[in-house]
């Protein structure tokens, strides 16, 4: 999944977490993807490495 929209993807960086626990394996592959753009940019993801809404709720 792609998008260009910043408020899109602060939306769903809240409702998927990084854990790789939380996804079928076959998913493993995908979440590493997901972890290592999070992981490039940590500024704009920091909820998603942080593991939370930035709400103070645990995603």
């Amino acid at each position: 999944m792609t998008c260009e929209d910043d408020e899109t993807r602060r939306q769903l960086q809240t409702a998927f977490p990084l854990d790789p626990a939380r996804y079928d394996p076959q998913d493993a592959d995908l979440v590493a993807k997901a972890r290592q753009i999070a992981e490039s940019a940590p500024d704009r993801f920091q909820s998603l490495r942080n593991g939370s809404t930035g709400y103070g709720a645990a995603i």
